[in-house]
């Protein structure tokens, strides 16, 4: 997700607990007037400004903080991915997510919802990337590669498509050597 919206969410995630938590310090923040700048002179707008249109709909809500987040977390994230139909991994709109990944370990589905976003340290183009360095060639192939693809390709014994990482968590999971149960430990992939 983008930081824009990344930053955004976060907002409403803060603004709920604070709006929800009795004697909470930000309570009144979206109220308060902004300090005055030093330099500059557009306007200032009170922090949190952007929550208050929600407020009311928070308020309404039943449940207590967490499960509002959640929900509003929901919300957030069906709203950013409706208007990203494409995604750019798979080229097409991606199917939804396998119903056996739920009962996966949390570490597990973490790691499989970084691949699906090209946003882990599997991935040696994204761990180049986040260390600052040239890619690494593969220890398998010898290739100066490290996207998702050649992960799937190159890493289980048996190459991978990518539409699997939504459709066969498991599997994925088993090839990876990840968790697949809560007692699992992972370990060698398959």
């Amino acid at each position: 997700m983008p930081l824009k919206e990344e930053l955004e969410l976060g907002s409403e995630q803060f603004a709920i607990s604070a709006m929800r938590t009795p004697g909470h310090p930000a309570k009144d923040l979206h109220t308060r007037r902004p300090a005055e700048r030093s330099s500059g002179n557009r306007p200032r707008t009170p922090p949190l400004e952007a929550t208050r249109s929600k407020e009311d709909e928070w308020r309404r809500q039943r449940g207590d903080t967490k499960s509002i987040q959640k929900r509003n977390h929901t919300v957030f994230v069906k709203r950013y991915l409706g208007i990203r139909q494409i995604h750019p991994t798979l080229g097409t709109t991606p199917p939804q997510v396998s119903q056996d990944e739920e009962k996966m370990p949390r570490s597990t589905r973490v790691e499989l919802a970084r691949l699906r976003s090209q946003r882990s340290l599997m991935l040696e183009e994204y761990k180049a990337k986040v260390e600052n360095r040239a890619i690494s060639p593969c220890i398998k192939c010898g290739k100066h590669e490290g996207d998702l693809c050649h992960l799937l390709r190159c890493f289980p014994t048996k190459p991978l498509q990518k539409s699997k990482l939504w459709k066969d968590p498991i599997g994925v999971a088993r090839a990876l050597g990840l968790a697949t149960t809560q007692f699992d430990p992972g370990g060698a992939p398959s």
